[in-house]
């Protein structure tokens, strides 16, 4: 995956592209399984899910302020996450 920086919001806009392009709706699925997956609040969009998974700490409320290190730790977490929504979701395709 290609983007300017590879900054955590850019990759969630290039996933959001993406899937708006394929219409496939695989990330509501992948959204409804962070949700039972985790703690968060319901109300919440994945970006903010990927990040208190992150950062439990819940200093990093959104994108905007994530350092370098912490850009790499966001997207690590996300790529984590999507993996395991794919292996765990019987009709979701990656």
């Amino acid at each position: 995956m290609y983007t300017l920086t590879g900054s955590f919001g850019e990759v969630c806009a290039y996933l959001y592209g993406f899937d708006a392009g394929v219409g496939d709706g695989a990330l509501a699925s992948f959204q409804a399984w962070l949700l039972e997956r985790e703690t968060s609040k319901p109300e919440l969009a994945i970006p903010s899910i990927v990040l208190e998974t992150a950062f439990p700490d819940g200093l990093r409320s959104h994108a905007g302020v994530l350092t370098t290190e912490e850009n790499a730790i966001a997207v690590a977490a996300l790529f984590k996450l999507l993996k395991q929504h794919f292996l765990d979701c019987d009709n979701c395709s990656p």
